[in-house]
């Protein structure tokens, strides 16, 4: 069994079709859905933001699930059992500076290689302990899925596909990596094929262009050792910032609902 993001699935392909001792071995792929992974950096910067210093460090969880549930916040144990528990949404908000170029390319979010993928059930279900977005994508996975069934492993409830894959937005991340490919291309540098196909089906651009180029730009210093080093000593406050326009505008949309709701009473 193996199990891993869309990019862990390519590169066991890749191996299958050039390793001999791979050939003809009964691997069954269970891959996880991925809108990206973080740079090391990252995990330097969610520490200063819940003030532990690295040396200090005994665990250390992307998304866990205590106390809040589901979708998980970042929680840091300490060498003494401290525990920190720090917002999901600095993990979001530093998305922007922490993400590689590879993942900004990539457009296989739903790990299309495996025989089934699982994940985050946007769209689908909504609680602090929710159940797993399992999409199925061979003959194999069908088969040990309801096997796993009868055994009582696992319990199903029938989702379709066209709302787990509409609530994790995979056209607009195809927009987003089509324009991420062009300043790429612009930069002389060489982008996946598959983008290249995908080029001529693609609907409307991202507006921002200033930003795809603060993206790229960014991921490819944050790549390089010089950069690296930089981007490990960002203040903790910084990528906070990217989150202001977000919440401004969740705020009007809140007091406008609160407007309009309160006028609707008076009408009556």
């Amino acid at each position: 069994i193996y199990v891993g993001l869309g990019c862990h699935m390519q590169g066991l392909h890749r191996a299958i079709e050039q390793v001999k001792a791979l050939a003809g071995k009964e691997i069954f792929k269970i891959g996880l859905f991925c809108a990206r992974v973080l740079t090391y950096p990252a995990a330097d910067y969610l520490l200063r933001c819940a003030g532990i210093k690295t040396e200090q460090v005994k665990g250390f969880d992307y998304r866990h699930k205590e106390p809040k549930g589901w979708p998980g916040h970042i929680r840091v144990v300490t060498r003494d059992n401290q525990v920190r528990i720090v917002s999901r949404n600095r993990r979001l908000y530093a998305g922007w500076l922490f993400t590689p170029i590879a993942c900004r390319l990539c457009i296989d979010k739903l790990n299309i290689l495996s025989d089934i993928s699982v994940g985050d059930p946007y769209g689908v279900a909504k609680a602090p302990q929710v159940p797993t977005a399992v999409l199925v994508r061979s003959q194999v996975g069908q088969e040990l899925l309801e096997k796993a069934q009868r055994a009582d492993k696992v319990t199903l409830v029938q989702a379709g596909p066209e709302k787990i894959i509409q609530s994790q937005g995979i056209r607009g991340r195809m927009n987003m990596s089509l324009a991420y490919a062009q300043e790429m291309r612009r930069r002389g540098y060489e982008v996946p094929a598959y983008l290249a196909k995908l080029r001529q089906g693609s609907e409307k651009r991202p507006r921002s262009r200033l930003g795809v180029r603060l993206a790229v730009g960014f991921s490819l210093f944050s790549s390089t050792e010089k950069g690296a080093k930089l981007i490990r000593n960002i203040p903790s406050w910084l990528p906070v910032l990217w989150g202001i326009p977000r919440r401004v505008f969740k705020f009007g949309l809140s007091t406008m609902g609160i407007m309009v709701k309160s006028a609707a009473r008076l009408c009556r």
